[in-house]
């Protein structure tokens, strides 16, 4: 396909995705439908399912395009369409034998291309004058542009990526039926004002765009509470990770320690602070993850607050938390600009008895983190820079099942470190 026919289809998808919103304020699905002959516009239609449910947006375009033209003949033609059509206007389509489709989102579970193959089937095509031979098919066109629109709707199963969505819906909907949590995100859900859609809606767009969003996404409560639901998702590497975090802190039995961007409250906090009243400081940058750590730390212990507080801080402006036993940095480090100038500036601030138990993700770029490692080689030597001695260490690994924020789970890992600082070793 050419550049200059690409870029015109571009345009009128772009006509099409206009005319979904449309759709959406006529109080109708979010789909719009345009036939193009000769480069001109012929018809175009959005949906008006409401009213009538057979009546499809490329329905009612065809139908238009036929009494314009005075013809069922449509070989001439395009159709465009903001979604992949249904089997119902595929098999329209072919009737019409519309001689090319060019549509934005895929519809994996009803598509009449990627589902049904009723846009690719050969076979009916020896039956003329009905039929002629299959459109040409392209699809994908403005998908991200297109899906903006139906994120804003109930219809999540369109797109490319649908089937990950449906998988990550139904692992964040089986989370709150555990017995052994399931009081207690229900209390939550009451304390906190949110339903469950929006848990899970939060739940989904986390694992969906790690690779779009910034740090600016957990300044929200419904992040938060899906932040927690990760934390207890059985089989995650989340729980390999807080098992790690917990021994960790069992072995040096700290007397205090310091959480630097906690995101939700882990286990260690029950197991650990709470059961051995010790002193915990849980700090993070956004209103949120206080909000949800007390509404949790609520139902976990009335008495947290004669152990635990808060302290909000922007870790960007390199400002010290103060002294502590224990710094806890759980996936946290990598999001603070000059990461590795303000660790080292947090080991030199603290005493030879000091121990920092790091969470560092292992893999490729993240928009969100401002460095990445390669491997744990090169995070270890990191570490080493920042003024660390490593004395135990594990690695935690994503479990493809349930860990579905990245599409090649094999390219990322987590280091779990003990270290102790250079002064203590000498």
């Amino acid at each position: 396909m050419d550049k200059s026919t690409a870029k015109n289809d571009e345009k009128i998808i772009k006509e099409c995705i206009k005319l979904s919103k449309l759709s959406i304020k006529n109080d109708n699905a979010p789909f719009g439908a345009i036939i193009v002959m000769d480069d001109k516009i012929i018809s175009k239609s959005t949906n008006n399912s409401k009213n009538k449910i057979f009546e499809h947006a490329e329905i009612l375009a065809l139908d238009k395009a036929h009494k314009k033209l005075k013809t069922s003949d449509l070989s001439s033609c395009t159709l465009y369409s903001n979604c992949e059509p249904c089997p119902m206007c595929a098999f329209m389509i072919r009737e019409y034998k519309i001689g090319k489709v060019v549509f934005s989102l895929p519809s994996p579970f009803v598509g009449g291309y990627s589902k049904w193959k009723i846009l690719q089937d050969t076979e009916i095509s020896q039956f003329q004058p009905f039929f002629k031979g299959p459109p040409k098919i392209i699809g994908g066109v403005l998908e991200s542009e297109a899906k903006n629109i139906f994120n804003e709707t109930p219809l999540w199963m369109f797109g490319s990526s649908a089937k990950k969505e449906q998988k990550l819906r139904i692992i964040a909907k089986s989370i709150f039926t555990y017995s052994k949590n399931k009081k207690e995100t229900l209390q939550l859900m009451i304390d906190l004002n949110l339903s469950k859609e929006e848990i899970i809606q939060a739940y989904v767009n986390y694992d969906m765009y790690v690779f779009v969003y910034n740090n600016e996404v957990y300044d929200d409560i419904s992040l938060r509470f899906a932040l927690y639901l990760h934390y207890i998702l059985k089989g995650s590497w989340h729980q390999d990770r807080q098992n790690t975090i917990l021994n960790f802190i069992e072995k040096i039995k700290p007397s205090s320690i310091v959480d630097m961007g906690f995101g939700a409250p882990t286990k260690y906090i029950k197991k650990y602070i709470l059961k051995n009243k010790k002193k915990l400081v849980l700090v993070d940058l956004y209103k949120p993850a206080f909000e949800f750590a007390e509404s949790l730390l609520n139902i976990w212990n009335s008495s947290w607050k004669n152990y635990i507080s808060f302290k909000k801080l922007n870790m960007n402006t390199h400002k010290l938390p103060g002294s502590f036993d224990c710094y806890l940095f759980q996936d946290s480090i990598e999001h603070v600009e000059n990461a590795k100038k303000y660790l080292t500036k947090i080991v030199k601030s603290s005493t030879a008895k000091t121990n920092f138990i790091l969470s560092i993700p292992i893999g490729p770029p993240i928009p969100s983190h401002t460095i990445s490692w390669d491997t744990s080689k090169e995070a270890s030597k990191w570490l080493k820079e920042c003024g660390l001695n490593i004395l135990d260490s594990k690695k935690v690994y994503i479990n493809p099942k349930v860990d579905l924020f990245t599409d090649n789970p094999k390219e990322f890992y987590n280091l779990i470190v003990l270290c102790c600082t250079y002064k203590k070793r000498k």
